[in-house]
């Protein structure tokens, strides 16, 4: 009898052990990056999300860039508002140049995505992915990007948009 329970103890151990190592060998790879040729979508808290509006201005604290807000909603006038909507939305920080931006955490040069999501008032910190802005037209105050960004199978984005640059 103590022997079985000796050995059940064992396998119970063991299978623990595999389990544990199984998930820190997919948290420890590196994302992929491949943008879709669509219009930015995916998941907010595991509700289907697609842009609809997006706004920049420049950055209040860093001449160099710009602060990026994107919504499902459809906003008339985006450079006027005074107050944003409440729901599922995309915020984030960028240097105002041509390029791609890879995410990261704890660096000198580190960039992140907040997602929103409204229903718990809980916000993403996404440090997996990219976003890559592909034309700035000063004629037409628009910035042209594409994102790839993961940050659980419940918050994910993928796709093209452009935004509307506030003076």
């Amino acid at each position: 009898m103590n022997k079985i329970y000796h050995l059940k103890t064992l396998i119970l151990a063991l299978t623990l052990i595999f389990f544990s190592a199984c998930s820190k060998e997919d948290a420890s790879k590196e994302y992929e990056v491949e943008y879709k040729d669509q219009d930015l979508q995916g998941k907010i808290g595991g509700y289907p999300w697609t842009i609809l509006t997006a706004f920049a201005k420049d950055s209040k604290y860093e001449s160099d860039k710009i602060s990026i807000s994107l919504f499902t909603s459809e906003l008339t006038e985006p450079c006027k508002l005074e107050s944003l909507p409440n729901e599922n939305a995309v915020f984030f920080t960028i240097i105002k140049q041509v390029g791609t931006y890879t995410l990261s955490k704890g660096e000198s040069n580190s960039f992140s995505i907040t997602l929103y999501y409204k229903d718990d008032s809980e916000n993403f910190t996404v440090i997996s992915g990219a976003v890559e802005i592909l034309e700035i037209d000063s004629d037409n105050n628009t910035i042209s990007c594409k994102m790839d960004i993961y940050f659980d199978r419940y918050n994910y984005l993928n796709g093209n948009f452009t935004i509307n640059h506030c003076n």
